[in-house]
């Protein structure tokens, strides 16, 4: 495992002349041919000092010499006191989480069984506290929403190649739960990555982007392949910010899905994605070849 000690002057060297990229959890710089350093915010000095009510506790001596808590001293008094948070992320769910070297550690020791995906290399500390995370550079990748201008024939072998990666990460219990993959706007962004030569690479994992378990999780593994499935609707049908719908919004979504010749056996995953898997994803795939070929033999593709 790859580890970066660096102090506070080392990173505003970095800053000067290295940083190719943000994101939502950090800055991404290059330090070689080979290697980029993602670095977390900092939190500002008002996130990062926060004043919490704790009790004040009160002690006396018992009978025996020893000191302890007064029994009712918790009910008398409510003061401030100041604490120090470390940098920390929000998650689907709005919860805040604290960057952990577990994460990273996880990634390191899992790398021998991925084969196909490149996984975060090891922490980045400043002045001893955990600042980054190391990550491959993916020389010639682009974000794969890029693949939108591609023929649909195209795209759709792009997506089986997406497909394979998810599961051989989702396999060793690493699950990917936001690709980010946006393609309209200022926000346009992607956590998958492909080359000029159609291969394709998962990135950011760790952090709020992708959650390790030990063994296997139908929650993690269902929210993974949910993102596929925004995906190929994203490339496929170039349908966007799924996320949160009210029913209005998905009656219309149907209505454009069913114009555009979308299959809908599969309008059950517009709402509910908790069933979503490998086989699911697969067969979404093999049913638009099926189409494909159908409308073909018609004349009509």
């Amino acid at each position: 495992m790859i580890e970066v000690m660096l102090t506070e002057a080392d990173l505003e060297r970095l800053k000067k002349c290295r940083k190719i990229g943000q994101g939502k959890e950090g800055q991404i710089y290059k330090v070689s041919r080979d290697l980029i350093y993602k670095m977390y915010y900092k939190l500002s000095p008002s996130e990062r000092e926060v004043k919490v009510q704790v009790p004040l506790k009160e002690f006396e001596i018992d009978e025996d010499g020893v000191k302890r808590i007064k029994d009712n001293s918790n009910k008398r008094i409510i003061v401030e006191k100041k604490v120090v948070l470390k940098p920390y992320y929000k998650d689907k769910d709005g919860t805040r989480k604290i960057y952990s070297i577990d994460q990273i550690e996880e990634a390191v020791k899992r790398q021998p069984k991925v084969k196909e995906t490149s996984l975060p290399l090891g922490p980045i500390y400043i002045n001893n506290r955990l600042g980054g995370v190391v990550y491959k550079y993916h020389k010639g990748y682009y974000d794969l929403h890029i693949i939108k201008m591609l023929p649909l024939n195209s795209r759709i072998k792009i997506l089986e190649v997406v497909l394979e990666k998810l599961k051989e990460l989702c396999d060793n219990n690493i699950y990917p739960i936001d690709y980010a993959c946006q393609s309209k706007g200022k926000n346009a962004h992607s956590n998958i990555l492909i080359n000029i030569k159609g291969d394709v690479q998962f990135i950011d994992l760790e952090g709020r982007s992708t959650t390790y378990t030990n063994e296997f999780s139908e929650y993690y593994n269902s929210a993974a392949y949910s993102e596929f499935f925004l995906l190929f609707l994203n490339i496929m049908y170039d349908e966007e910010e799924l996320d949160e719908l009210e029913e209005e919004d998905f009656l219309y979504l149907e209505e454009r899905l069913k114009r555009k010749g979308f299959n809908e056996e599969y309008f059950i995953y517009l709402r509910n994605t908790n069933n979503l898997n490998y086989e699911i994803s697969k067969e979404l795939i093999d049913n638009y070849y099926l189409q494909k070929n159908e409308h073909k033999s018609k004349g009509r593709f």
